[in-house]
């Protein structure tokens, strides 16, 4: 029986996975990576949930070089490698989350439990800034203990972070670029006084602060972390943000064929006739012309097999 292609490169994955060895290694990995960059998203989560339910988190120590050429060695190798690769990545917090609270029926070593952070923290032998990383996602689990491990292990492995961001020398704020990918979720967690929570004292978390704006100044702050470094300049009324958005919905939706925006808004469109209505009346202001109308009818009656063969 055929697959969809999706589906076929996940159980791929899924075997690459579960068959690593020190031969096939650099050529499993490859594959992989050509599935991960084949299939986006989808791809990358399932690999990272394949990762996590095939190694074994039993021991309370990384493994030792003799280790490290035995599959379960080379599987934290490669989950190391992911995770270090997601830290570039904004789907860091989902694709973590996604795996270790649907981790496959084979895993009987990771358990959600308080220590579960800390438990992969140890097995995988992470940097201070994977632990760091791992932490802040799980704080977004669906299960309650391994919300309360990331807290746990947050207030260790934050206060490191930042302890050694605060004394850096600003010739080596470079150097810490990995840092830099982190600090977006640091300081949301930590934002608003959360930082007490974290065992953060006042003058710890604003020499933290002090440091991220020597850092990056008004004039060169990347946008993500603009309105966390300098909420006065970025306060902006519900109003204006609406008027904005409304502003800019209506040029470009005036500007897009009618067509294409049937295409865009997919079988939803048609899904029933209340549905067509709203969607027609979201787009007021603009007449509908004849040609208008058989633009809209013939887009409502192309199939999947004459979507790509569209010219309307």
């Amino acid at each position: 029986m055929n697959q969809e292609p999706c589906s076929y490169a996940l159980t791929q994955i899924t075997g690459l996975v579960a068959n690593l060895n020190k031969k096939n290694f650099a050529a499993s990995s490859r594959q992989i990576a050509q599935f991960v960059k084949d299939f986006g998203v989808e791809a990358d989560r399932h690999l990272l949930r394949a990762l996590f339910s095939a190694i074994d988190f039993s021991s309370d120590a990384p493994p030792n070089p003799a280790q490290a050429q035995t599959q379960n060695g080379l599987l934290i190798r490669l989950l190391s490698e992911e995770l270090t690769g997601l830290l570039t990545k904004p789907q860091l917090v989902g694709n973590v989350c996604y795996a270790v609270d649907n981790l496959l029926p084979q895993q009987k070593t990771l358990k959600s439990s308080p220590h579960l952070v800390a438990q992969v923290s140890t097995a995988l032998g992470c940097s201070p800034i994977q632990e760091g990383a791992l932490a802040l996602a799980l704080l977004n689990s669906a299960h309650s203990d391994t919300v309360l491990s990331a807290e746990n292990h947050g207030r260790i492995c934050l206060a490191g972070l930042i302890e050694s961001y605060i004394n850096l020398e600003p010739s080596q704020s470079s150097q810490e670029g990995s840092l830099n990918e982190l600090l977006q979720h640091i300081l949301s967690v930590l934002s608003h006084g959360k930082h007490r929570e974290f065992g953060l004292a006042d003058s710890t978390y604003a020499r933290f602060v002090q440091q991220l704006c020597r850092d990056f100044p008004r004039e060169r702050v990347p946008v993500v972390l603009a309105p966390l470094l300098y909420p006065e300049d970025s306060e902006v009324s519900a109003e204006a943000v609406k008027a904005n958005s409304q502003s800019l919905l209506r040029s470009s939706v005036m500007d897009t064929a009618w067509g294409s925006l049937v295409m865009e808004i997919g079988y939803t469109f048609t899904a029933s006739l209340e549905d067509c209505k709203n969607h027609l009346l979201k787009v007021g202001g603009r007449e509908i012309s004849a040609q208008d109308v058989a633009k809209i009818i013939s887009s409502m009656c192309l199939t999947h097999a004459s979507l790509s063969e569209s010219s309307i």
